[in-house]
């Protein structure tokens, strides 16, 4: 029987989610496989006891960012509290996604090349904003939660208001790719997974 965690998130506590005892391979970049449904959706995570139903063992993030997409690429770029956040592809490896630290293009040398788009130094890249980034508003309400493993991985679960439409969100995400892969798979089975500026992509051209 399905319990209610929170928004449109249900869990199931079977199969029985066994988190690994011994360290998993580390990188320096963090992992992450994200998936995305409509607001009527009813989310099933499967595995999860009624340990994870208590909220208070959640961070909670707010955030309301304003993207910029840009045509043939997935720069994931946004402004933030008046920091305007790249946030770096690093690697791809199936459906995850392995992303560097975010880089405030506001604070950087004008010349300096940028991990992830060799192609681009910062000025060309905020010309290029300028000059054909379409904005997009993400208002989101996040629920955080660490995994006791080695190195630490964490569920995102977020509520997101987009376009007036509302949607949600849930991320698997660290440091070891063989944890975020297998947790991924154990928790959401055969559910598609889709990166953020795809997501919004998809949702701007539907505009």
């Amino acid at each position: 029987m399905n319990k209610r965690l929170v928004w449109n998130f249900e869990i199931h506590s079977s199969p029985e989610l066994r988190l690994p005892r011994q360290p998993e391979l580390t990188d320096e970049m963090k992992w992450e496989i994200r998936f995305f449904w409509p607001a009527d959706a009813i989310i099933e995570l499967r595995g999860l006891d009624d340990s994870f139903l208590d909220l208070s063992q959640y961070t909670i993030r707010q955030r309301r960012d304003c993207y910029y997409l840009l045509p043939d690429s997935e720069f994931n770029i946004k402004m933030r509290r008046d920091q305007l956040l790249y946030k770096p592809l690093l690697k791809k490896a199936n459906n995850a996604r392995a992303f560097g630290k975010k880089i405030n293009l506001l604070e950087q040398d004008k010349k300096t090349f940028l991990p992830g788009m060799k192609q681009h130094q910062v000025d060309n890249l905020l010309n290029l904003l300028n000059d054909c980034g379409q904005q997009i508003e993400v208002n989101k309400v996040a629920l955080l939660h660490k995994l006791n493993t080695i190195p630490k991985t964490s569920i995102e679960l977020a509520r997101l208001q987009i376009k007036k439409q509302v949607f949600f969100t849930a991320c698997i995400e660290g440091k070891a790719l063989t944890l975020v892969e297998s947790l991924s798979k154990h928790l959401l089975g055969n559910e598609l997974s889709c990166d953020y500026i795809t997501f919004l992509k998809k949702l701007a051209i539907h505009d």
